[in-house]
C-alpha cells in the first residue's frame, strides 16, 4: 500500500521535527495537511464523510505558531494515523 508508506514517511518527519524552529513547525504543518489530503478520499469512500470536519479541525486548524502547542500536535497526528489504520483502512 503506497498510502501506508507515505503515512509512515510523514510520521517520521513529524517525529523528527524540532518545534522550537520555524522550519520544524512548518514541517509539522505540511505533514498534517498532507495526511488530511491522503485520508480525505478514503474517509469518503467508506461513507464516513461526517468525520471530515473533525479531521480538518484537528489536523489543519491547530495552533502551530507556539512550539509547545505544535509539539502537542505530534500526538494528535499519531492519533489520527491510528484512527485511519484501525477504522478506515479495514473498511476499504
Amino acid at each position: 500500500m503506497e498510502k501506508l508508506k507515505t503515512i509512515e514517511e510523514l510520521m517520521e518527519k513529524v517525529k523528527d521535527a524540532k518545534t522550537y524552529t520555524i522550519e520544524g513547525r512548518g514541517a509539522i504543518v505540511r505533514a498534517c495537511k498532507d495526511l488530511y489530503m491522503l485520508m480525505e478520499e478514503d474517509v469518503c469512500a467508506v461513507g464516513s464523510e461526517w468525520m471530515l470536519a473533525g479531521l480538518y479541525k484537528d489536523l489543519c486548524e491547530a495552533n502551530f505558531a507556539e512550539p509547545y502547542m505544535c509539539d502537542l500536535q505530534k500526538g494528535t497526528f499519531a492519533t489520527m494515523v491510528e484512527i485511519y489504520k484501525q477504522r478506515i483502512m479495514p473498511r476499504l
